[in-house]
């Protein structure tokens, strides 16, 4: 609020003006009031305002009189003049001592309204340019700085009257964050010539400046086509390769004034907060925040142990092909599930460890391909985004098919009984398979049996039923057996090897 002193020597006057005026809707606070013009003079000299409502008739010193005093004491103080009397002669004395308004008793509410509006733009004008003063030791990067992280008080209009000061009078902004990751130079002493660089490829076509952590660059172009972000994108790369630096970028959208550029730099801020999930090999921006095309039903969490076999099943096929494309998958329904990338990446390191411990389990020749790729793998958690996760696994994925001698060369269906045969006591189905060799589950079927004569839950049973044979001529109990060769139910292993051998488990170990 700006302070008024009323000075008038009628009290209906003071009271009135003091009462019926709502100075506090126009921005004014009455801080004193005084009968003459050597008690006004008096509360002046002690006390800041802003605004002097003075009657210029009043015994004593008049108002002109006082208007004089007032002035050698301070030039800025705001003046209105109120005179029962229209005389030109007072009004010339009065412009002359530099007022701000000359209204004529009595006061119409209209008319003091009018002046004290004049009067409040004024103050706030002067106010912008104070401020101004005061930060007389900026730059342009230090209020481009300030805009962005709200360290700046400035309304609308003061903040444009700065950017026309900086020749950032713009009809739009785009704000775009670069991003640099570990061992740059972009905060140190030979981050300079990276600056400079990017100012000049940036050129009369914006600014840019530093807002640590990132870099940033005021735009003019609003980079609404792909091409213009291709573009720009493609340069950014070139002088970041230059100064040695890896980045990732990203663009808030497109703003009208200054004013609105630290909300724009959020939404480039939470695109690089999430850049695990994007492609970083180009410009980000908020059509990226958008959702991906879902499937109706939700993504239901990743079962672990399943994946485990999928993985181990693929790798031990030599399917490389397979191996990336449950990755993939996995990945996708992490990522759909609002895992994090730390929880990602563990749960990729578990998938693949316990793989790899299966089959160095199974295969000797695995257990040297596990010792080296296990460590390996710890690399993961160096990846940029989900993509490089993908890709790093299944590279990993093909050094350790090249690495297990696991007899898995020839046909698909050969494959599949070779598979068989060596995991009878896995938890095998038929659309667990279909999966890891890429299939429709019903098809894979049908070739199975045109393959071996038999479905694939029958050929199953059989190899396990020939398994629990030779298992029960060593002396291993019923339910051990059962156990060992696949079947949790020992009921259910009593039916069928009934079913296949004719007599019952136990008839056919004391037989033996």
């Amino acid at each position: 609020m700006y302070k008024v002193m009323i000075v008038d020597d009628e009290p209906v006057i003071r009271e009135g003006l003091k009462t019926i005026v709502p100075w506090d809707e126009y921005g004014f606070q009455v801080a004193a009031t005084a009968a003459n013009g050597r008690e006004a003079l008096q509360k002046f000299k002690s006390g800041a305002l802003d605004l002097l409502v003075i009657d210029i008739r009043m015994p004593g010193m008049d108002g002109l009189q006082l208007l004089e005093a007032v002035r050698k004491e301070s030039t800025a103080v705001h003046v209105l003049i109120l005179s029962g009397y229209a005389d030109f002669a007072y009004a010339q004395k009065a412009i002359a001592a530099k007022v701000d308004g000359y209204i004529l008793k009595p006061v119409e509410e209209t008319e003091i309204t009018q002046a004290l509006l004049n009067v409040k733009k004024l103050l706030d004008q002067e106010a912008a340019a104070a401020r101004m003063r005061e930060r007389a030791g900026w730059n342009r990067e230090l209020f481009l700085r300030s805009l962005l992280t709200g360290e700046n008080p400035a309304s609308g209009e003061e903040i444009g009257a700065i950017a026309e000061q900086y020749d950032l009078r713009w009809k739009q902004y785009r704000i775009v964050l670069l991003a640099c990751e570990e061992n740059t130079p972009a905060d140190a002493d030979a981050g300079s010539g990276l600056m400079t660089g990017i100012n000049e490829l940036v050129g009369a076509n914006g600014v840019a400046f530093r807002a640590a952590p990132y870099i940033g660059l005021l735009l003019k172009d609003d980079l609404r086509t792909e091409l213009s972000r291709k573009n720009l994108y493609d340069r950014l790369a070139a002088a970041m390769q230059e100064a040695g630096c890896e980045f990732v970028c990203a663009a808030g959208p497109g703003v009208g004034s200054l004013a609105e550029i630290a909300d724009a730099a959020k939404v480039a801020e939470s695109l690089l907060a999430r850049r695990f999930f994007y492609r970083t090999d180009r410009l980000l921006t908020e059509r990226d925040l958008l959702p991906p095309e879902q499937p109706e039903a939700t993504a239901q969490p990743l079962k672990i142990e399943q994946a485990v076999d999928k993985f181990a099943f693929a790798l031990e096929i030599g399917s490389a092909e397979s191996a990336q494309s449950l990755v993939a998958q996995w990945l996708g329904q992490l990522a759909a599930n609002g895992e994090s990338e730390q929880q990602i990446k563990t749960a990729m390191v578990q998938i693949v460890t316990r793989a790899l411990e299966k089959l160095a389990s199974a295969y000797p020749d695995a257990q040297l391909a596990k010792q080296r790729l296990s460590t390996e793998l710890m690399e993961v958690y160096r990846c940029k985004n989900i993509y490089a996760v993908e890709h790093f696994i299944a590279v990993l994925a093909k050094k350790a098919i090249g690495q297990i001698t696991s007899g898995s060369t020839g046909s698909l269906l050969k494959r599949m009984v070779d598979l068989i045969h060596r995991n009878y006591h896995e938890n095998l189905r038929l659309e667990t398979l279909a999966e890891v060799f890429n299939y429709n589950s019903a098809y894979l079927g049908k070739l199975f049996k045109n393959h071996t004569g038999e479905y694939f839950n029958t050929f199953l049973d059989k190899v396990r039923i020939e398994q629990a044979k030779k298992l029960l001529e060593q002396g291993y109990k019923v339910y051990q057996v059962a156990e060992l060769v696949g079947y949790a139910n020992a009921d259910y292993f009593h039916s069928k090897f009934r079913k296949y051998v004719g007599v019952s488990p136990t008839a056919y170990r004391k037989k033996e």
